[in-house]
């Protein structure tokens, strides 16, 4: 998906992409491991699963766990993405250099 939004709109944009997104993730991480929310609540029980996240963006502060828990599994899995993403262009640039 990053190379896609980087051919369409750019590579700082594909990297704002990719920050927005692990960070989707590892909110919905906390929603559904800490709030106990699951995936068809989005259907079923719309409105209590918009109020609780609602309430963790206008007061983020009254909830530690969710803004700590979010930035630090945001962080962990930017790491993870950045790490395969430079292994994985030293080997295309190693077989690059080999052929």
């Amino acid at each position: 998906m990053q190379e896609i939004v980087r051919r369409l709109v750019g590579s700082l944009s594909s990297w704002i992409f990719v920050t927005f997104v692990t960070a989707l993730s590892s909110l919905g991480m906390y929603i559904g491991r800490f709030l106990r929310w699951n995936s068809w609540d989005v259907v079923g029980n719309p409105l209590p699963l918009a109020g609780d996240i609602l309430d963790r963006f206008i007061h983020p502060f009254s909830h530690p766990r969710t803004l700590t828990f979010t930035v630090l599994f945001t962080l962990f899995f930017l790491f993870i993405y950045v790490t395969l993403y430079v292994f994985g262009h030293l080997m295309n640039a190693n077989k690059s250099d080999s052929v």
